[in-house]
């Protein structure tokens, strides 16, 4: 009995951790929306099967909440020129801490920011997803990585300094 409750809580957990992707998900496409003295800033995170798929983190943009970042997906908004800084909020109780990104925006081009995870100081990864990292990336990496993903509306379209 022991043994069996271990098996369906592990397989429960590994089931977790696996990538999900709603069924009504709409897959990556390429925005022609745009608005006059913005950039478009694209937020995505790719799959990452061995880092904490099951915990998303809430995304802020000084005190604004933007999207809720799932395993395998996207968001876009319009954001003025100027300086900001992106916060990581707890948006799951295995999310340990908060972290901040400072950055820029100085034109009204396409800006990719890809949010990626990485193995802690121990190597420890899965429920535990490490600190995360942010960084700018080009239009072409971006893409490729993109189009393995799927749409999750902002809780706001613009966002100004």
């Amino acid at each position: 009995m022991r043994l069996a409750l271990i098996s369906v809580l592990a397989t429960t957990l590994l089931a977790a951790c696996a990538g999900y992707r709603p069924s009504d998900a709409v897959p990556f496409s390429e925005t022609s929306k745009t608005r006059e003295g913005y950039a478009k800033l694209y937020i995505f995170r790719p799959h990452n099967r061995r880092e904490g798929s099951a915990i998303w983190p809430d995304i802020y943009i000084g005190d604004k909440r933007i999207v809720e970042l799932k395993d395998q997906a996207y968001t876009v908004l319009f954001v003025r020129p100027g300086r900001y800084v992106l916060s990581v909020k707890k948006g799951h109780p295995l999310w340990f801490g908060s972290e901040t990104f400072p950055f820029e925006i100085a034109n009204v081009a396409d800006h990719f920011l890809l949010y990626n995870t990485y193995k802690d100081t121990w190597g420890i990864t899965g429920v535990y997803p490490g600190a995360p990292r942010w960084q700018f990336v080009d239009r072409r990496s971006a893409l490729e990585e993109l189009k393995k993903t799927y749409f999750v509306p902002p809780a706001l379209g613009a966002v100004e300094p």
